[in-house]
């Protein structure tokens, strides 16, 4: 069986087929407004198969589609601004930060950044997986445990931290520059990238003594990298300045119906919501919610299946869509997710992930798990899904054991 290659990536104008049709995505920038994302769901049904997906850094994603630009074209009806290649990563939180001093700086560039980049022809095309990242100080929900190959940092003074090829840990630092010159700086990043061929990233930089004379040449200054950060917790509720609050749910395993996520749309709406916004760890908030309101939505969210709970066992079981949606998956992980979570509700956590895969691809989690199931029946312990499998197992057999794990 000859496995799809990673390193490919779907687009809006430029879906993926895949088993059940073909797969657009796009990253979010700003928040959806409730009637736009509604109107998403009815093209989803319409168009689609009515599967939509969040993934685990952010992206909406509508499955079954047809060949062509009919989606395409239909989103750009709905008046949707999407920014694809490369795809911009922003902090969830700037949706109503913009009170703030590193806040303010940080919309500014991307305001200035957006229409450039749809304008920019690259010597030659970006690789696919190429992606820019811009967050702030003080930010809410920071990005810092995301990585990206351009990772912007913008400071109070208004001065923008420039790092490539991985989170905030492992990232290279280059430097310091003015967030008026940061726009200029990022084109030259990613020219340098697109220069070394169509599947360069920017760990391509990193080599020898290319990161110094890039730094050099983008007339960055040295400086203390910014700290790292803890990672945010998306689910839960968020204080907006104006007394409002931004509630995250997740929808379990990362996909929902269309008519659910359209129904609690509309249900946000009636409790103040004003729009959604993809974020990562799967999670969609709800921005504006009337204070009082925020607990009535989280029982008509769970009634639709959502979580809202952040120790719900599904968080914590990490799947790709699986047989028969992916072509490539030899496991229909959709049909046991549920049944893995069930069984193994007393050892799943934030430290304990349980990663179920389709193929040995690992597409939904691509880091080394507690326990990943890879189809059709490799079992690996803390390892990847690509990884050499602790045994061979029947998936079913594995659930019983995890319930007996769990209940020990």
């Amino acid at each position: 069986m000859t496995l799809q290659r990673r390193g490919i990536c779907p687009g809006v104008s430029r879906p993926l087929a895949s088993g059940d049709g073909s797969l657009a995505r796009w990253t979010p920038h700003e928040a959806i407004p409730i009637a736009s994302f509604t109107d998403l769901c009815d093209l989803s049904a319409r168009l689609g198969n009515g599967v939509m997906e969040i993934t685990q850094r952010g992206s909406l994603q509508i499955r079954g589609l047809p060949p062509g630009p009919a989606f395409a074209n239909a989103v750009d009806l709905l008046g949707i601004e999407i920014q694809e290649n490369p795809p911009f990563l922003t902090a969830p939180s700037l949706a109503w930060e913009r009170a703030e001093s590193a806040a303010q700086a940080a919309s500014a560039l991307l305001r200035d950044a957006l229409p450039a980049l749809r304008r920019w022809t690259p010597t030659r095309p970006l690789a696919p997986k190429v992606s820019v990242l811009l967050d702030y100080a003080g930010s809410q929900l920071n990005l810092d445990q995301l990585s990206a190959d351009v990772r912007l940092f913008v400071r109070d003074d208004a001065q923008v931290h420039i790092a490539i090829s991985g989170n905030a840990t492992h990232a290279l630092p280059l430097g310091w520059i003015a967030a008026t010159d940061a726009v200029s700086a990022l084109f030259g990043l990613l020219e340098s990238i697109a220069e070394r061929g169509p599947t360069a990233r920017a760990s391509d930089l990193s080599n020898d003594q290319t990161h110094i004379q890039l730094a050099h040449t983008l007339r960055l200054s040295s400086g203390t990298a910014p700290a790292r950060r803890e990672a945010p917790e998306y689910l839960g509720a968020h204080l907006l300045p104006d007394g409002r609050v931004a509630r995250g749910f997740a929808p379990a395993f990362g996909y929902a119906r269309a008519e659910t996520l359209k129904s609690f749309a509309m249900q946000a709406a009636r409790h103040g919501a004003q729009a959604l916004r993809p974020t990562p760890d799967r999670t969609l908030l709800a921005i504006g919610l009337e204070p009082a309101a925020d607990q009535e939505l989280m029982r008509l969210a769970d009634s639709l299946g959502l979580i809202g709970n952040p120790r719900d066992s599904r968080r914590y079981i990490l799947t790709c869509a699986g047989a028969p949606a992916c072509s490539s998956a030899r496991l229909s992980t959709r049909n046991w997710a549920p049944k893995i979570a069930a069984a193994a509700g007393g050892i799943v956590g934030p430290t304990s992930i349980i990663h179920l895969s389709g193929c040995t691809k690992g597409c939904a989690y691509p880091h080394p798990a507690a326990i990943t199931f890879a189809g059709p029946d490799r079992l690996i312990l803390n390892g990847r899904a690509d990884g050499e499998p602790t045994r061979y197992t029947d998936i079913a057999a594995w659930i019983n054991d995890l319930e007996h794990m769990s209940a020990t």
